[in-house]
């Protein structure tokens, strides 16, 4: 039995027996491909991108709390690489919508984050401004407890 949802985790059989090598080769590209988002490293991203289909991977794969590689880019401080990286990751079809065990989407972590330029860009694309947190949180009130001004901005012109 997989675990549920696009996790990174091994299967759970492999208590009893080691893993494939096709498994072991998916798992590295979709960590390989969170590592690159996490360190802003866009050639490192691309490479990655294209790797994972070639064994497998899971572009929506969750890491650590949940969190998509497109959660990991819409977290950066670099706002221009952040924007870049969320872009490339929904033109290969990232989960706007993915929800980490927080119930936080991509819009809620650029929010919390302080990236209006990802903020945006994501209700640009779609992006559910209504969603809510396992805390009851909107995107706005998000922004709002973290202070973003510029953010809280952008979520109101878009109401």
């Amino acid at each position: 039995m997989t675990a549920e949802r696009h996790s990174v985790k091994f299967h759970s059989t492999w208590a009893n027996e080691p893993p494939t090598e096709a498994e072991k080769a998916k798992v590295k590209s979709e960590r390989a491909l969170m590592r690159a988002v996490l360190a802003g490293n866009k050639v490192a991203v691309e490479a990655a991108i294209e790797e994972l289909p070639r064994n497998g991977g899971d572009i929506n794969a969750e890491g650590s709390g949940g969190c998509t590689a497109l959660h990991a880019a819409a977290s950066l401080t670099d706002e221009d690489c952040s924007l870049y990286l969320c872009g490339r990751l929904l033109d290969h079809d990232a989960d706007l919508e993915a929800e980490n065990s927080l119930n936080f989407t991509p819009l809620m972590t650029a929010c919390l984050a302080g990236n209006p330029k990802v903020v945006t860009f994501f209700l640009s694309k779609g992006a559910n401004i209504n969603a809510s947190s396992r805390k009851g949180k909107m995107p706005l009130a998000i922004a709002e407890e973290a202070g973003h001004q510029a953010v809280v901005e952008a979520l109101q012109s878009a109401l």
